[in-house]
């Protein structure tokens, strides 16, 4: 979605490119925090969110080489 809405947009190259990776960030801690203060079963949100650092690895990567085709 967000190569969609910035291809489309009248924005500069460096633009373009740090809004995709943004849009490619993994999830905040600020996510499992919340969890825990709102129910007892705040593993699972905190596994996603590990889960989801360890693929930023390897999706960061490919977002970077894709945003060069913009």
């Amino acid at each position: 979605m967000a190569f969609l809405l910035v291809y489309y947009l009248n924005l500069p190259v460096i633009a373009k490119k740090v809004a995709v990776l943004e849009a490619a960030m993994p999830t905040m801690i600020t996510v499992a925090i919340v969890a825990r203060q709102m129910s007892e079963k705040n593993s699972f949100a905190s596994t996603v969110v590990f889960i989801a650092n360890l693929l930023s690895f390897l999706t960061i990567p490919i977002f970077l080489v894709l945003t060069n085709k913009l």
